[in-house]
């Protein structure tokens, strides 16, 4: 047996199944956003509070998860992975759930009430988010298949290109912030300016989710390439 396919026997003992385990959570913890934004815009406070609940849950098993995925990394002697590179993936992984919890508790905390010129661009930017961390998740889910492959090959390949669609996803959702952003200080006038600083601030963290899952699968392309 080669040194390479040595390497392979250890990856596929390693951890690396409890980190896609890590992302699926904290992704569906991002995922729960798009419920809450509508009960949030539609003033059902109760099913919003439920929601947030869920939310947190989710936050607490990826906390969970995270701590076991760092146990499990400093018992592994052996790693064909940089574990600097591994420890950074989780951590982004787990910024997902924690800004989806944060998010939840700046709309909760404050019943935020946006104006109404803004709900479906509202709606449309946290589902665009949301894409961003699904597309992030489908990226560390195929982490098996492309050992398998030997980091080589036509999985590889399709790697290179999910990684490429996140990018463009994330960039589409740049834009749709940039509108909203806009259709927002049109209704400055109208509004408080404490709660328009909030709106800004929650606007803001939604994008962030997508730009953590962007840098997911920037690290995780790099982390590849780098075997």
């Amino acid at each position: 047996m080669d040194i390479k396919s040595t390497l392979l026997g250890v990856f596929s003992e390693s951890p690396f199944k409890l980190i896609d385990e890590h992302m699926q959570v904290s992704v569906s913890a991002s995922r729960l956003l798009n419920d809450l934004i509508k009960s949030v815009l539609e003033g059902d406070w109760d099913q919003a509070r439920s929601v947030q609940k869920e939310i947190s849950r989710f936050e607490s098993s990826a906390d969970r998860l995270q701590r076991e995925v760092n146990r499990r990394l400093h018992q592994e002697m052996f790693l064909p992975v940089s574990r600097y590179d591994v420890l950074s993936l989780v951590k982004s992984q787990d910024s997902i759930a924690n800004q989806s919890e944060d998010i939840a508790g700046f709309l909760l905390g404050r019943q935020m009430v946006f104006p109404k010129s803004i709900h479906v661009n509202m709606i449309d930017f946290v589902r665009s988010s949301v894409s961003v961390c699904d597309q992030s998740a489908e990226i560390v889910s195929r982490l098996g298949l492309v050992m398998q492959s030997g980091f080589k090959g036509p999985c590889m390949d399709e790697t290179e290109k999910m990684a490429l669609k996140i990018h463009d996803l994330e960039h589409q959702n740049d834009l749709l912030q940039v509108k909203l952003r806009h259709l927002l200080w049109k209704e400055e006038a109208h509004l408080e300016p404490v709660d328009t600083m909030f709106m800004y601030r929650i606007i803001e963290r939604i994008g962030n989710l997508a730009d953590h899952a962007h840098h997911i699968g920037e690290k995780f392309t790099l982390m590849l390439v780098s075997l």
